[in-house]
């Protein structure tokens, strides 16, 4: 890609150098020689502004996680039930405004008349929650809580409004709901004097109530710099040439005809949004996501050189920190989601794993395998010396091979099912069979964003440490995958469509489920401290160099780990129980999810750093109990037993994994047979 690039670059000089001597050789165009110089000139210009862009391009790629301001004021509650008159809860309802030509109800009513709106000094910008009883069906499927709130702005304060002959406290609201409310809620006021917190509530407000904008809509600490980086990829590609002979990738046919024909999909989809050089808003978070593969790959891979060992150490990675559960506000998830809440299904870690493989130089592929209940079992395959090496994504580990061999190849298992046999638990087989693995699918892995020509065209301007690897050869990758050993002629070789469903999973959440999304979010954005941490975690960028502190004082060491490490223990974002009682209780949820969580990815990065006990300790922590933390149950159990395993207490570790109730239970028991095998063949070694 960047011969092509810089073909294309050469091609216009050419062009413009012949139409220049064309002017000279017919009189000076115009009849002044000066022109040709002028026109030589700007084009040195142009080329020295575009180098400049994208040296200010890669500049902010690279300092993402710095620019995030950790300095924010999260809004203070002015009215509640604490503060009402009496004491408890402030309850209204919400109706038309008298003589508005907008169908919103925008009127809201305190029917308890207990606010004391005027004494608190409730003003134009300030928040109103007003809190919705979630009907139980959506509830249990969404995971929210059985409460809540929906976020509306004071447009301004009317003291007196009558319903019947009894006057009450009313607000004018900003945007109010599509439809009249007149069941009587729990109301709170907040204000924001932030203005980053402000514009933060506002952005939340607005995707809860419209689903606008359906992708990127995550306010955090970096949403403006990725904002920005958009904003100069366009100002860099639109003068850059177009390759003619670019064309979208021919394994787009292999799509369902429901995805590549939706109307939905199109702007993301459609051969004119697949070549079109604008780089699309949600974009800046693919690069992200990225940014983040690369920066796990390079140090998630285990000490050894050995390229499916590496494999092996990255997709024991990927489990640690993608808890399968069964929380369906995993539906529309994409590996940045599974990434920051470190939980999703399946396919989120068969996709995070072959991306950390690419960035690793590994190809990688999904096999889609069919089953008796019908929904396919997905396995992971490694190309490497013409064989496929295939790993289980629910298990996290590799299959095992023939005669001890640690990795079986596909071809040795689609010959000997006895190999897949060897997975099967007590009354509950392992749901893949040679038979079954002739029908199987191989299944390209490309985001949408990568199979699109401003993605080839930056990827070949993207060289040394700021290398991306974002676009994928969707077609070469199938060849490649066609010739490997053991895969037939008639197997069916497609593009997965994973990527293609989670962005119209997305673009059609409810609003319920947009709700349940912000209130994942909250605590990234109330405390950016936490999101920083998160964001340093996946670089893991390390140079601390003894000697050079003693021979160059400006010397600056860095160690993402150790600097994530601090986040998380921050005051801020780990809380005394004594300050969340202190605080609004909506305010204390959200602070004790924040607690929570940096708690468990406290464990998570002493894991990754070799501190055992303290990974133990973490996941052993009174701070991750309650119900919040009970959607992170599946991960804190699992990481308990692994943890345990490593520091040998194997007793622990197998009880915990055969109490696995989460979906990814078969991995679990898979594992803790392993261990019990290990137990025997230890116990033999010891004569006992």
């Amino acid at each position: 890609m960047p011969r092509l690039a810089s073909r294309s670059v050469s091609l216009a000089l050419v062009v413009l150098a012949t139409l220049v001597l064309g002017c000279v050789a017919v009189g000076g165009c115009g009849g002044d020689r000066q022109p040709a110089k002028r026109r030589a000139a700007a084009v040195r210009s142009a080329l020295g502004e575009s180098g400049q862009l994208l040296d200010n391009i890669k500049s902010s790629l690279r300092s993402l996680p710095e620019v995030i301001s950790l300095e924010i004021a999260p809004p203070e509650v002015l009215l509640d039930a604490r503060k009402s008159a009496n004491g408890e809860e402030i309850q209204s309802i919400i109706l038309p405004l008298e003589g508005s030509t907008k169908s919103e109800a925008k009127l809201l009513v305190v029917v308890s008349d207990n606010a004391g709106l005027q004494r608190a000094g409730v003003q134009a910008g300030d928040l109103v929650k007003f809190y919705g009883k979630v009907d139980e069906e959506t509830a249990q499927a969404i995971g929210v809580e059985s409460v809540s709130a929906i976020d509306m702005l004071v447009g301004q304060r009317l003291d007196g409004v009558k319903l019947g002959d009894e006057p009450h406290e009313a607000l004018i609201l900003v945007d109010g709901l599509r439809r009249p409310e007149l069941t009587p809620r729990r109301t709170e006021i907040w204000r924001t004097t932030d203005d980053r917190m402000r514009e933060i509530d506002a952005a939340l407000a607005k995707y809860v109530r419209t689903g606008e904008p359906a992708l990127a809509w995550q306010p955090t600490g970096d949403a403006q710099a990725l904002d920005l980086v958009i904003e100069r990829l366009n100002q860099w590609i639109r003068p850059r040439p177009k390759d003619a002979s670019w064309r979208p990738a021919g394994l787009l046919a292999t799509l369902p005809p429901g995805l590549r024909d939706d109307p939905l999909l199109a702007p993301y989809l459609s051969d004119a949004a697949l070549a079109s050089s604008e780089f699309l808003a949600y974009e800046g978070r693919v690069l992200q996501e990225e940014i983040w593969l690369r920066g796990i790959s390079g140090w998630a891979h285990g000490p050894s050189l050995e390229p499916l060992k590496r494999a092996a150490a990255l997709l024991d990675w990927t489990a640690r920190n993608i808890a399968i559960t069964g929380d369906l506000r995993t539906y529309a998830y994409r590996p940045w989601d599974a990434l920051v809440f470190s939980r999703g299904a399946a396919l989120h870690r068969a996709w995070v794993f072959c991306g950390l493989c690419r960035h690793l130089g590994l190809e990688a592929c999904v096999i889609e395998a069919p089953t008796e209940d019908g929904e396919p079992y997905l396995l992971c395959a490694v190309l490497h010396d013409g064989g496929l090496y295939l790993f289980d994504p629910v298990v996290g580990l590799p299959l095992p091979g023939p005669d001890g061999e640690p990795i079986a190849t596909w071809e040795a298992v689609a010959s000997d099912d006895a190999l897949l046999r060897a997975w099967d638990l007590e009354g509950s087989p392992y749901p893949l069979s040679s038979e079954r693995l002739a029908e199987a699918t191989f299944c390209v892995v490309a985001d949408p964003f990568a199979l699109t020509r401003r993605a080839a065209v930056l990827d070949g301007s993207l060289t040394g440490d700021d290398r991306l690897l974002l676009s994928v050869d969707a077609d070469a990758v199938a060849e490649r995958l066609r010739r490997a050993g053991g895969v037939g002629a008639d197997q069916a070789v497609a593009l997965w469509s994973a990527p293609a469903e989670a962005i119209r999973r997305k673009l059609t959440l409810s609003g319920p489920a947009r709700g349940a999304a912000v209130a994942d979010i909250l605590p990234f954005t109330w405390r950016p401290k936490l999101w920083k941490a998160r964001v340093l975690h996946f670089r893991g960028a390390l140079d601390d160099d003894e000697q050079k502190k003693l021979s160059d004082p400006l010397y600056d060491p860095i160690n993402d780990h150790r600097a994530a490490a601090a986040l998380y223990s921050d005051p801020a974002v780990r809380p005394a129980e004594s300050r969340l009682r202190s605080v609004a209780a909506e305010k204390a949820r959200i602070y004790r999810y924040a607690k929570q969580q940096a708690t468990y990815l406290l464990g998570l990065l002493s894991f990754d750093t070799g501190n055992l006990t303290a990974a133990s300790n973490w996941f052993d922590s009174d701070a991750l109990s309650g119900d919040v933390a009970a959607r992170m149950a599946d991960g804190i159990g699992f990481n308990r037993a692994l943890t345990a395993a490593q520091l040998g207490d194997l007793d622990r570790a197998i009880e915990l994994l055969e109490q696995d109730e989460s979906p990814g239970r078969r991995g679990a028991l898979i594992r803790a047979a392993r261990l019990r095998e290990q137990q025997q063949a230890e116990a033999i070694e010891k004569g006992e």
